[in-house]
């Protein structure tokens, strides 16, 4: 059973805590330009989210599982944004089959793209993002940029055993599922049949997690699960 608020998370302490953000001034950093840049090429008439909510968890935690509940929690009624969909380009597609990252740049630049359409002014829930340091100072900066009304980042939790298992078992079901059907159905990743990519990917995750958790967790909201 999904639990959004495990015991030793408080639910109010947490949301209190989301408001106090630190708003320290971000003219050192070297993503700076980067930011800016993204930011001034947006149209004038460009609206962010009135609502944030950031998913972050290993391959196989559950996120696609956990995500109605929580868009119900926080009444959310838009549909998620998928990191891995934005980036369907065909070398973003091969570095993501390989279960590595594509670069900061090309993903930020999708991501606000995204969140600027109409139909996420009430509220976004964003599916695996951030996952490196540059990515983390990204969110903090539309912190800054933004009047959002709740800005909180969830983590669903996975052990390696667990996350690999169901890797595994999700490409052998989409496998099944193609053959049967006798075409492409299923989307078929190379990581999801490949025990040793399967399990790299667990240790890439649990890697930009770690790196997410110790850029955020003083500056925003932060909720835990275990699956």
């Amino acid at each position: 059973m999904f639990n959004l608020f495990p015991k030793h998370f408080k639910k109010s302490a947490v949301l209190s805590f989301a408001k106090r953000f630190n708003s320290r001034s971000y003219a050192n950093s070297v993503n700076e330009s980067l930011f800016v840049s993204l930011w001034n090429n947006l149209r004038q008439s460009a609206q962010l989210p009135e609502k944030f909510i950031w998913l972050l968890g290993a391959p196989g935690a559950g996120k696609g599982t956990a995500t109605p509940v929580i868009l119900k929690e926080w009444e959310v009624s838009t549909p998620p944004i998928v990191i891995s969909s934005l980036l369907n380009t065909p070398e973003a597609i091969e570095i993501k089959n390989r279960g590595g990252l594509v670069d900061d740049a090309h993903v930020l630049k999708a991501l606000l793209n995204e969140l600027t359409k109409e139909v996420y002014t009430p509220g976004a829930l964003i599916d695996g993002f951030p996952r490196t340091r540059v990515q983390s100072n990204f969110v903090q900066f539309l912190r800054q940029k933004s009047k959002a009304t709740l800005f909180h980042l969830v983590i669903v939790y996975v052990d390696q055993e667990l996350s690999v298992e169901r890797q595994l078992y999700r490409g052998k079901q989409a496998k099944y599922l193609n053959q049967i059907k006798g075409g492409k159905i299923e989307e078929e990743r190379p990581g999801d049949l490949d025990l040793r990519i399967a399990t790299e990917r667990f240790f890439g995750a649990e890697k930009f997690l770690s790196v997410s958790l110790a850029n955020l967790s003083k500056s925003l909201g932060i909720f835990g699960s275990e699956r």
